[in-house]
């Protein structure tokens, strides 16, 4: 293993060099080692091999490996971050050089409380932008991209807006249009802030197009598995939702009996009786197989909007993220489980 990061790591470096030099790029781009899932002992093979800046993607991952690594690393935070967590993560992460994720106002303002409240040095931000537009992504608009930066510039006195970062779409095989459009929108939110462009850094591409990145003007690339080998599967934990079995349909599901024992219809469900009859556990964001209504609001599938339970993207349930489109909604799922509690109750006391 120890052989094997030293060389991935050498092949990377010499790649970086050679096309810094290529293109006339004067510093070359700065390499950071995505380091995610990890164990700290193959970190500090890079580390040996005189690597300093590492990247990682989970918020209480990295704050475990932090305080067991060097006080010299630098650590680049690359992953989706919940404005709930940016007080863990400056608090956490003693090293912390730079957060290449920030995506909303709120956010940023987040961070900047953070670091007021850590007393720590001014922390560099780039603002994510989700060149690919695909919801799965994290990321703002690139129509959104100057006004987040120029929140960072004029109201955020802890962070220095530094550049913009994208991950483009996972598997193309032609990313740059994505980095084109990176560059576009550094055009953008130049002209709004009144700076020289050059001066607003871009932070793309990874191990399978790193090379194109750099070509196309990036200044931070993000390489890891050239480096460090295929990750292992990430354990569960909460910077990941758990995932549920579908809601099963009325057709599917067997009538139950009521605490008095009297039948219950398999005829078309009200919505009082979905929401007895339905598990939150299993509740997903479907419409009624068999009737097409939502089984909250008993609205039609084609009122949509109108349905108070409906939403036209991704939904939570009890803080897990649900996917679109969908009917459910946290109240009714919790009237699911008060009903199923009741039932239980009376039919111990009959």
């Amino acid at each position: 293993m120890a052989n094997s990061v030293a060389v991935g790591l050498a092949i990377v470096r010499k790649n970086v060099a050679a096309l810094a030099a290529e293109i006339g790029a004067d510093p070359a781009p700065t390499l950071v080692a995505v380091s995610k899932l990890m164990p700290v002992e193959t970190l500090m093979l890079a580390y040996n091999e005189n690597q300093r800046h590492f990247g990682e993607n989970y918020v209480q991952e990295i704050c475990d490996k932090a305080p067991q690594m060097p006080d010299d690393i630098q650590w680049h935070f690359i992953g989706g971050l919940q404005s709930n967590k940016a007080k863990m993560l400056v608090s956490g992460v003693k090293g912390l050089y730079m957060v290449e994720s920030v995506d909303s106002q709120k956010l940023a303002t987040q961070l900047d409380k953070a670091c007021e409240a850590a007393k720590r040095d001014v922390l560099q931000v780039m603002v994510q932008v989700n060149t690919s537009l695909e919801e799965s992504k994290g990321g703002c608009e690139d129509t959104e991209a100057a006004s987040v930066a120029k929140h960072i510039v004029d109201k955020c006195k802890n962070l220095k807006f530094t550049g913009l970062m994208t991950i483009g779409k996972l598997g193309d095989p032609n990313p740059e249009p994505y980095f084109a459009k990176l560059s576009q929108c550094r055009k953008e939110v130049a002209k709004q802030l009144g700076v020289d462009e050059k001066l607003i850094h871009l932070s793309m591409g990874m191990s399978g197009d790193y090379e194109l990145a750099i070509r196309k003007g990036s200044d931070n690339v993000r390489v890891g598995s050239t480096i460090f080998g295929s990750r292992p599967p990430k354990p569960p934990s909460s910077d990941v939702a758990p995932t549920f079995p579908a809601a099963p349909t009325a057709a599917s599901t067997p009538a139950r009996a009521s605490a008095s024992s009297a039948p219950i219809t398999t005829a078309t469900p009200t919505a009082a009786a979905t929401r007895a009859a339905t598990p939150a556990a299993t509740v997903s964001e479907t419409t009624s197989a068999t009737t097409g209504s939502c089984p909250f609001s008993g609205a039609a599938a084609t009122e949509g909007a109108k349905c108070p339970f409906a939403s036209a993207s991704s939904s939570t349930l009890m803080g897990v993220s649900l996917p679109a489109p969908a009917w459910v909604c946290g109240v009714a799922a919790l009237s699911a489980i008060g009903a199923i509690f009741a039932l239980r109750m009376r039919s111990h006391t009959a």
